[in-house]
């Protein structure tokens, strides 16, 4: 197998204009599309497409990037290449009675019914051309390459190009870019038809790839036409071989970026709110923006109690703490009790001294909350009911005297009580 670019000096003295994967870097705009773009594991993420205005697919390395997030200078890194964007593809397929054995070809192209993110259109010719299969699910390729048959003893190839294009320009849906690709063994010899295919390849803002074999094919023809669209045009002897160069075109068909650049943010951090990207490819220049959103879960807070709520009623002091799991820094911590705030804890500890204002003998009940905020404005809360009673009290009614060693006390507690009486040290045992 080898490209026509390949022939060398026979074909440069044809004046050809040749092409492969051309760029059209030189005079097509370019289009930047940013999307998912989130703050999420304490970095931001995004997906970048790119694309010319011609529906040339640029080369990532060619690519220069620049980004400002909120308008700052931000370091996008490298973005890594994912295969993910949606594509259309047309298969044009020479029908006429030299062309090559039709089963073998079906086999090959059946190998894209379960292509992620596809559709596949099918058109066959020969003395006329037709539209075995509409863009369709590539499921849908089973039945119709069961249609490939012989037809005509010549070839309609700009014709059924043609027909590929209107294919795609009627449609193809916006966001899915576009390739035709066309199987032939001698080229179009009906002869009309090379600009209308040409202006149509352009038009439907789609690539253009020829694949030719046997020894009757016409690599003037095919360079021609690759040099007016910036199409690829493969060569190949009698045997009929395309599944590897497909596949890897269409994986640099449906190429996108994705991101993943780190971000140090703490407690009095913002949230950044939009992310831009600049791309240069060639002379070519294009640019998208779009707000980050907050990928991450809100954040999550627990209370705990010292001492535990369930040693019920409590008595004295009690210290609050609040167990945070967030994955933006937390900015604020506010306790509350009976939803008046008593304070604000900030990070790292969060910490509250609640002392217990007790009111009547009484057991009271209390509600305790903390919420827990992050940098992006998103709150938890959590709460805790707690019973407080106040300690016990008593006065000392009447002395002790030699003989009875009697104590009268007044207990002041509405609840049954334990007292223990110890002796002053140095005095007789109780």
């Amino acid at each position: 197998m080898r490209r026509i670019i390949g022939i060398g000096a026979a074909m440069a003295m044809l004046g050809l204009a040749l092409a492969t994967h051309a760029t059209h870097a030189q005079t097509d705009t370019l289009q930047v599309t940013l999307n998912d773009v989130r703050l999420q594991n304490g970095a931001l993420r995004a997906t970048l497409r790119v694309d010319t205005s011609g529906g040339a697919v640029p080369d990532p390395a060619s690519v220069q990037w620049e980004a400002r997030l909120d308008d700052q200078p931000f370091d996008l890194g490298t973005p890594a290449v994912i295969r993910g964007a949606p594509a259309a593809l047309v298969v044009v397929v020479d029908l006429s009675a030299s062309a090559a054995d039709l089963g073998a070809i079906g086999a090959q192209l059946s190998a894209l019914r379960d292509w992620p993110n596809l559709r596949v259109g099918l058109v066959g010719f020969g003395d006329t051309t037709s539209v075995l299969l509409p863009l369709s699910a590539p499921s849908a390729l089973d039945s119709a390459l069961a249609q490939l048959s012989p037809s005509g003893t010549r070839s309609a190839l700009y014709a059924a190009i043609t027909q590929a294009a209107a294919m795609l320009e009627e449609g193809a849906a916006p966001s899915e870019r576009r390739l035709i690709f066309a199987i032939t063994d001698s080229g179009d010899n009906l002869g009309a038809g090379f600009q209308a295919a040409a202006e149509g390849v352009k038009r439907a803002r789609s690539e253009l790839m020829v694949l030719g074999y046997s020894n009757k094919n016409r690599p003037r023809d095919f360079a021609a036409l690759g040099g007016a669209v910036g199409g690829t045009t493969v060569l190949q002897g009698e045997t009929v071989n395309f599944g590897r160069e497909l596949s890897e075109r269409l994986q640099q068909l449906q190429r996108v970026w994705q991101l993943s650049a780190p971000l140090r943010l703490s407690a009095n951090s913002t949230v950044p709110r939009t992310l831009e990207v600049r791309a240069r490819y060639g002379e070519a220049t294009g640019s998208a923006r779009q707000a980050v959103a907050i990928g991450s879960p809100a954040p999550r807070v627990a209370l705990q109690t010292l001492p535990a709520a369930s040693q019920q009623p409590v008595t004295q002091t009690v210290t609050l703490v609040a167990v945070v799991e967030s994955e933006l820094p937390i900015r604020r911590v506010i306790f509350r009790h009976n939803n008046v705030t008593l304070g604000e804890a900030q990070p790292p500890s969060f910490v509250w001294a609640w002392q217990p204002a007790h009111e009547g003998d009484e057991p009271q009940q209390h509600t305790l909350s903390v919420t827990a905020e992050d940098i992006a404005g998103r709150n938890a809360q959590a709460v805790v009911e707690m019973r407080t009673l106040l300690p016990p009290r008593f006065r000392l009614l009447s002395g002790q005297t030699a003989l009875s060693h009697t104590l009268r006390l007044a207990i002041d507690n509405p609840q049954p009580i334990q007292l223990r009486l110890e002796p002053l040290p140095g005095s007789a045992t109780l």
